[in-house]
């Protein structure tokens, strides 16, 4: 690689016509890279310049190598030196001096790369790239000084320094945006760490920056930084997703964001980005059918780059290896074993519309392997900075990336300027008088050679606008002054004004320079400074930030607005859509009153509309859209509207005033007692249990009506005459049947209407219990879940404990319990017996009628067949028969207190398997 001064250069006298000629035919309309890049030296003693249109093949390579190979040639494109990160050539392709025994390896894709010292010309480093163990690299650097030899150059005793180890085969650089200097990026062996090391006047610097994104990185690969300097790519040759995408920050050297890729089921391998930095191109390396593929990174997200690939090139024979952007802006590839390279035509297109071209340059009796020489990727970027887009008649900077040089002269691309077209300033100035792209231009004059850079320029075009308006507006007392909102200008202005912004000012000046002190901000309530007539100015600018200047005139005309007919609207307050029905607050539709106030203005072809204060009909702001719903929610039971008349030419105002009265006719009506709910009981037959349920409204039924509907408010809304329930007219109803039920309350005084709705919610019992013991038999902690088999939702109730949502009791005694079963709402209450099986751990037979006895409690599904009572020495003591218990005697003689075993022998009804259980309990005395 090799970077320098980032010109392309026309120099001397005798080259001069020719190097204008290449420009023509090769660098119009690219971007306009430095001539250290014209010579190209690689393979199998291959070599390219492009000092011809279109490239062509050079024969004097002394180098042979299968992959990482660099050259640099001076500013006028003539060739300094090249290497294959072993031997350094001269540009007499003599060996240079000191120039062997480089450490780098054959079969290292990026092997080596040239760079040039910042702000230094005769000093370049090399960067070279060892193998000790296979797949884990070193990292070197050696110093060039190219006044040695007698400008030949060679290698000083700077040779050789290890910068880093186990580092993959990637290596790139790029120009850094933040310093005079490059930035030299690797990548660690078997992780994912970015090793960034910075470059500037004082040398390397040999602590990296380390960044870590993506993927961990295997042995082979490429790794390149786009043009623009805002991405890094790097090939993961070994890894299934082996492409990783980053941000690259040229201003600090850190990577980030990493977004990763997949060739699909192939190893990448060559890399190379479009000129714009919008596309990537992989190639797919050692594989039997290799491709190329293109990535849109434009697309957004990862699947959508992912899912933009495009085969731009596939079904060859002929593998393909490293991808190079050229200074024409085309992408080369080289082609193993091939006397040919292939090129991408116009990279920056989409698709297929790239213009793949296989074996387009002949490189004569020479072959390529898989590498391409490398530079640093800045050089390809445009390196005028200015704007990119303006707007007519505003002040455009110029400047150049760089000021090596001597001397400049600027053509703006505008040669309507006159002399204006022309500049020898190095930061100029210029002003594009129209919309349309123009071509700006730079030619420097450098160390007797001259060198030239472009750039497009887009100037948006202005707002299309009438540049003087009128605003009329009624002087209510004719004092000459009113309020204007001056939005009623912008549709005047532009048709296009929705998209537009518009902004006002007190002069024309502040307009134009946007002053904050002149800029009018109260715009919909604008008081005119100058009595009866002034003027105002609005700026209008487009979404590309080009405006346009307004003269808005503003003019007073006397009120003619009628006083008298005041129109009046009377409505209640408890319409069915206001549930609070004594807020004042009603719907009103008074749009006839538009034909009423038209009629007033025979001769004249008039607009009405209407407002809730005079401040906003005097202004035009805020008027009233629906005036067939009009809500009076801002001024409860009695509300004023305003009516302003307007001239249909120019909405010149011919006055406004309050025409207009709504009134809301109050509620006697609070409330009602129906409450929000009701709960209707029912058996299991569907019949009603609680037949005493009433909906009462506790309303007099002396100054009120009253009608029920079956449904709810939105119910009776839509079909009142379906709903209606015929008779009910009380004050209180008995529902039959669970649902919505709504009453219409009437005012027999006034005539208005209020409604209040509730809803019955229906209760079933369950219908059955069952009841499953989930614990073991004789287990002394017992656990069941109860089923209710029915529709409801149900509480649940052991014995005489609480009630539970929960239908799972654990640790309950053996023996004999209730499980009681109700509705959530209690309409009704069902119980159980179910007994436990178990046995009690003592028994005290004194005959006070309480654990007088000891015997195995059953179930449903257990049947014993006998039962072994033993004494703590062994001897049977009795046998009980079931379910029969003992009263603690042997022989009819009481036994004394002590500890006693049993044996049960039983079998379960679900499997009639006969099983023993064994197990002991204590008399007490």
């Amino acid at each position: 690689m090799i970077f320098g001064y980032y010109y392309k250069i026309f120099f001397s006298t005798n080259k001069l016509a020719q190097i204008l000629l290449c420009v023509c035919c090769i660098f119009l309309g690219t971007s306009h890279a430095q001539n250290e890049s014209s010579n190209w030296y690689f393979g199998s003693n291959s070599g390219l310049t492009f000092n011809t249109s279109p490239p062509s093949a050079l024969q004097d390579s002394q180098m042979s190598t299968g992959e990482g190979c660099a050259s640099v040639s001076d500013f006028a494109g003539e060739l300094l030196f090249y290497t294959d990160g072993r031997t350094i050539w001269n540009r007499n392709h003599s060996v240079m001096l000191n120039g062997t025994d480089l450490l780098a390896d054959n079969s290292v894709s990026q092997a080596t790369l040239i760079i040039s010292k910042p702000n230094n010309l005769n000093v370049y480093y090399v960067f070279t790239m060892d193998k000790p163990v296979f797949l884990h690299n070193n990292l070197y650097y050696s110093e060039i000084d190219m006044t040695l030899d007698n400008g030949l150059g060679g290698v000083t005793e700077v040779k050789n320094v290890l910068i880093a180890s186990d580092v993959t085969e990637m290596l790139t650089s790029h120009k850094s945006d933040s310093f005079e200097g490059h930035w030299v990026v690797a990548h660690e062996m078997s992780n994912n760490k970015y090793l960034t090391f910075r470059i500037d006047e004082l040398g390397i610097n040999t602590e990296p920056i380390i960044s870590s994104s993506g993927s961990s990185a295997g042995g082979f690969g490429q790794l390149k930084i786009s043009p623009q300097g805002n991405k890094i790519a790097a090939t993961l040759y070994s890894v299934t997703d082996n492409i990783n995408v980053s941000s690259f920050n040229a201003n600090t050297g850190v990577i980030s964001n990493s977004k990763t890729l997949d060739l699909g089921n192939r190893n990448s391998y060559g890399l190379e980005f479009s000129p714009n930095g919008s596309l990537l191109y992989v190639s797919s390396g050692f594989v039997a059918t290799p491709y190329i593929a293109q990535f849109d990174l434009s697309a957004g997200t990862t699947n959508a780059i992912q899912d933009s690939k495009t085969v731009i090139h596939g079904n060859s024979p002929r593998a393909t290896g490293s991808m190079q952007l050229g200074i024409d802006g085309k992408i080369y590839i080289s082609a193993i074993q091939d006397s040919y390279l292939d090129v991408i035509d116009n990279p920056n297109a989409l698709g297929i519309d790239c213009n793949y071209i296989e074996s387009a340059i002949n490189l004569g009796s020479n072959r390529g392997q898989y590498g391409l020489p490398q530079w640093v990727e800045s050089i390809f970027s445009n390196e005028i900075i200015t704007v990119e887009t303006t707007c007519p008649e505003t002040v455009v900077n110029f400047t150049l990336k760089h000021n090596n040089f001597d001397s400049v002269i600027w053509d703006f691309g505008d040669p309507s300027s006159g002399v204006n077209n022309v500049s020898s300033d190095f930061n100029p100035q210029h002003t594009y008088p129209s919309s349309g792209t123009y071509t700006a231009s730079a030619t420097m004059q450098a160390n007797g050679g001259e060198f030239q850079y472009s750039k497009d320029i887009v100037v948006f075009t202005n707002p299309e606008t009438t540049e003087t308006v009128q605003l009329i507006q009624c002087d209510d007392n004719m004092d000459g002054y009113a309020a204007f909102n001056l939005t009623e200008a912008n549709e005047i202005i532009s048709e296009y004004n929705g998209s537009l912004i518009f902004t006002y000012y007190l002069n024309e000046e502040a307009a134009k320079y946007e002053t904050f002190e002149s800029q009018i901000t109260e715009i919909l309530n604008y008081t005119n400074n100058n009595p009866f007539n002034d003027i105002v100015y609005a700026r209008i600018e487009n979404t590309n930030g080009c405006y346009s200047i307004a003269e808005i005139n503003l003019t007073l005309s006397s009120n003619q607005f009628p006083q008298a007919n005041m129109l009046n609207y009377t409505t209640c307050d408890d319409d069915i859509s206001d549930i609070d029905h004594t807020d004042g607050i009603a719907t009103f539709d008074f749009s006839d009153a538009t034909a009423t106030i038209e009629n007033l203005f025979l001769d004249q072809d008039v607009t009405v509309s209407y407002y809730t204060n005079e401040l906003d009909a005097s202004s035009e702001n805020d008027n009233i859209y629906n005036i067939n719903e009009h809500s009076n929610s801002l001024s409860p039971f009695i509300q004023n509207i305003w009516v302003r008349i307007d001239g249909t030419d120019n909405n010149n105002c011919i006055g406004y005033g309050h025409l207009i009265t709504l009134t809301v006719i109050p509620s006697n009506i609070d409330e009602t007692d129906i409450l929000d709910e009701y709960v209707i009981c029912y058996d299991t037959d569907e019949n009603i249990i609680n037949t005493d349920l009433t909906i009462h409204t506790e309303i007099s039924a002396d100054n009120y009506k009253f009608q029920w509907y079956n449904g709810s408010m939105d119910d009776v809304v839509n079909n009142s005459s379906s709903t209606i329930l015929v008779g009910a007219e009380n004050n209180y109803y008995t529902p039959m049947h669970h649902g919505f039920y709504t009453v219409q309350i009437t005012d027999i005084n006034t005539g208005c209407n209020f409604w209040d709705s509730t809803h019955v919610i229906a209760s079933y019992p369950p219908e059955n219990i069952n009841i499953e013991q989930t614990s073991p038999f004789f287990s002394t902690k017992n656990s069941v879940i109860v089923n209710a088999i029915g529709s409801g939702n149900y509480l649940y109730k052991l014995d005489s404990g609480e009630w539970q949502s929960s239908n799972i009791f654990s640790n309950i005694p053996p023996g004999e319990h209730i499980i009681s079963v109700k509705d959530v709402f209690g309409c009704d209450v069902i119980e159980k017996s179910f007994s436990l099986v178990g046995f009690p751990v003592f028994f005290t037979p004194n005959d006070d009628g309480i654990n007088d006895f000891w015997m195995v409690n059953s179930s449903e599904n257990l049947v014993i067949k006998k039962i072994l009572i033993f004494n703590r020495y062994g001897k049977l003591i009795t046998e009980l028969k079931g379910t029969n218990s003992w009263d603690g005697t042997y022989n009819g003689n009481l036994l004394p207190t002590n500890d006693y075993w049993f044996s049960m022998t039983y079998f379960n009804t679900e499997d009639f398997i006969e099983k023993k259980f064994l197990g002991h309990f204590t008399l007490k005395r």
